[in-house]
């Protein structure tokens, strides 16, 4: 009886392993879900670039005001460690250096940001 026990106390055990290992898988590209404490967007109308707190709604460019300014992702290449901020067009965005798709997405800092040329804004709650 201990022996049976103890089998499935085991089995239980790389059941649930192996159900979180499912979980967090390998999937393609990093993951998107980063906290560096920062957001940036640019408004595809007047071009405006700006970063503020991650958790601020932001519904309209601070500068003209036209609505859902786009969210910076930070694309990057795996295979010939290629990057570049730019506003979130798709998935489908082309290596600068060898011109096959990104396959990753990295996060985006403040400094990052800035040498982008995104300037602070404090949006309003």
């Amino acid at each position: 009886m201990m022996k049976i026990q103890r089998f499935m106390v085991a089995l239980l055990a790389v059941t649930v392993l192996g159900i979180g290992l499912a979980a967090t898988g390998c999937n393609k590209g990093d993951s998107t879900d980063f906290d560096t404490g920062v957001a940036g967007y640019q408004c595809m109308k007047c071009g405006h670039k700006f970063m503020t707190d991650p958790m601020a709604r932001v519904d309209a460019c601070p500068k003209c005001g036209h609505p859902n300014p786009v969210n910076v992702r930070k694309y990057a290449c795996s295979k010939c460690d290629w990057s570049q901020l730019s506003p979130d067009i798709g998935d489908n965005m082309p290596c600068g250096s060898c011109g096959k798709p990104v396959d990753r997405f990295l996060p985006v800092t403040r400094g990052e940001l800035e040498e982008w040329g995104a300037v602070w804004v404090d949006i309003a709650e």
